[in-house]
């Protein structure tokens, strides 16, 4: 069997054919939560000497609020505001400011045939997305029905389904029962579609990245923590330490060293960004600063510099004092005392906490 003239042309009407059949065959769908109808049309807003082209939508607010959260996003008015009367709509932010308008103000709607009606904006969104905040407009069904004079007609049906991930099999198999043209929101936005899941790729990476290189700094601290402490580590073998519970030791202490650390970053993290508004707020100047002594505990800053001298002066001192023999000797005959006193006092203890003032010395 063939076509004895292949079809062509247009196959899908921008409105559906059979809509009560629709209502009740969605009724008698289990994994439908809600529906809406609406109507879309290609319209012109226009204000004094500013037009822009808008898609108006007409809905009805009261099955429309069960099938998207559009309502969050209104920041003057509200959803139902549109549906107390004739000619009122709700428009993005954006589009408004563009055509100099305001709410509570007048816009002409200009329709493909050259008909132009007065509508009223009550009502205000503003999604953050360019693409919606200039495009779309809405109204109630009966509105724009009225302005595009198209009485009665519906050109798609919003359905809510249990479960999103299933939205493109339920369509396939929709499509099937009807000549109506029938997508997901992945197949009628493809687009979206590849940049969630770019972004996606994008951020485990990221994640991934920034994972491996925290792990490869833990690695290199505590590499650099035993290559210091081969002598105590020696002596903790010698009084009967057995290798796996010398790891967990140093384990144990990375552990508190990165949560400390990351502690410590989470407070000063969080603590910046409200001084440094702060400071913009006070001194909007040349005397404006990101961070200084006094920004954070004096104490603290003073640790950080006895670190510094302390464990920096030591060794160019002590270079400079190897020619002389008798600081040599003085020098290791303070290293054995430290040594016995250490070994004396891990023989005391009887508990494990000692190990970790020896490593911590």
């Amino acid at each position: 069997m063939r076509w004895i003239r292949p079809p062509s042309g247009r196959v899908y009407n921008s409105y559906l054919s059979n809509i009560q059949g629709w209502f009740e065959r969605l009724k008698a769908e289990p994994d439908v939560v809600a529906y809406s109808p609406q109507l879309i049309r290609e319209v012109i807003f226009s204000n004094g000497k500013f037009s822009y082209p808008v898609r108006l939508v007409g809905i009805n607010t009261a099955t429309q609020r069960k099938v998207t959260n559009m309502e969050r996003d209104i920041v003057e008015g509200s959803l139902e505001d549109i549906s107390r009367g004739d000619s009122l709509i709700l428009i993005g932010r954006d589009l408004m400011k563009r055509l100099g308008a305001h709410q509570y103000g007048t816009v002409n709607v200009i329709n493909p045939d050259g008909s132009v009606y007065q509508a009223k904006i009550v009502s205000v969104y503003h999604t953050g997305i360019k693409e919606i905040d200039y495009r779309f407009a809405y109204s109630s069904l009966s509105t724009v029905q009225k302005i595009t004079r198209s009485p009665g007609e519906i050109s798609s049906i919003v359905v809510r389904l249990t479960d999103v991930n299933a939205s493109a099999a339920t369509a396939t198999r929709w499509q099937l029962l009807s000549s109506d043209k029938v997508e997901s929101w992945d197949q009628s936005k493809e687009d979206i579609r590849v940049t969630l899941k770019t972004q996606g790729i994008v951020r485990n990476a990221t994640t991934f990245t920034i994972m491996l290189i925290i792990a490869f700094g833990i690695y290199n601290i505590l590499n650099m923590v035993v290559n210091q402490k081969k002598r105590e580590i020696a002596i903790l073998r010698s009084l009967g330490y057995s290798e796996l519970e010398t790891i967990f030791l140093f384990l144990v202490q990375g552990m508190i060293l990165g949560l400390g650390g990351g502690l410590f970053g989470m407070l000063v993290g969080g603590r910046l960004p409200l001084h440094r508004a702060d400071q913009d707020r006070r001194w909007l100047g040349p005397h404006a600063h990101v961070l200084g002594r006094g920004h954070l505990p004096q104490g603290l800053f003073d640790r950080a510099d006895l670190l510094d001298n302390s464990q920096l002066s030591s060794r160019p001192q002590r270079r400079q004092a190897l020619p002389d023999r008798n600081y040599t000797v003085v020098r290791l005959a303070h290293e054995r005392d430290r040594l016995h006193r250490a070994h004396e006092e891990l023989r005391r203890p009887a508990h494990r906490g000692a190990a970790f003032n020896l490593l911590l010395r």
